[in-house]
């Protein structure tokens, strides 16, 4: 501020005034400076500042850099906030926030989930960053061991033992089943019987 007085240098003070607005970031300063001469005689200048912020949080990591492939609905892994990095233009606490939407598949261990982070600053300005999860079981159970002779038919085709239609059933016959991502009694059985010729 450039003051001029006839009779000398005027003193320069300065007052603010602030109207809040609707976020800690949004608001108006009236600064309003008064130059007053050694006798008292004053005059003002007014400036208004308008803060305003309008700029969105800025999320750093590398699109994609999240996604994943996994095998079993189990496997997928919980939203974790500290893995993304959040930088904003103005001071305030950036909160982070998730959301999942599940895209089914063929089977219960076959989707996709999308998850959406979204980082907003203390005014409400938001951007997001989107996480893509695929769940695709492709192994087989593992049928392992074999069957105890004493379990196996002898010469009577009235003798054959019935097939066995539970895991617990095969096990019980001396077998080990095993799978990636299905508990045993979840697990379906199915037999086929094949005669061998003399």
């Amino acid at each position: 501020i450039n003051a001029t007085d006839n009779c000398g240098t005027p003193v320069i003070t300065s007052n603010d005034v602030t109207t809040a607005g609707s976020c800690a970031n949004k608001f108006t300063v009236t600064r309003t400076y008064t130059a007053t001469d050694a006798c008292g005689n004053s005059s003002t200048f007014v400036q208004t500042i308008t803060v305003n912020d309008q700029t969105a949080p800025v999320i750093s990591n590398t699109a994609g850099s999240l996604d994943a492939s996994v095998s079993c609905a189990a496997d997928v892994p919980a939203a974790n906030n500290s893995l993304i990095n959040v930088t904003d233009n103005c001071a305030g606490v950036v909160s982070i926030t998730s959301n999942d939407v599940t895209t089914p598949g063929t089977c219960a261990n076959n989707f996709t989930v999308t998850r959406t982070y979204t980082a907003t600053d203390v005014c409400g300005n938001a951007s997001t960053f989107v996480q893509v999860i695929t769940v695709n079981d492709n192994n087989a159970p593992v049928i392992s061991g074999s069957i105890a002779a004493s379990n196996v038919a002898g010469c009577s085709a009235s003798a054959a033992p019935a097939a066995a239609t539970t895991v617990a059933a095969l096990e019980a016959l001396g077998l080990t089943i095993a799978d990636n991502c299905t508990a045993d009694g979840a697990l379906t059985v199915t037999s086929s019987d094949a005669s061998a010729g003399s």
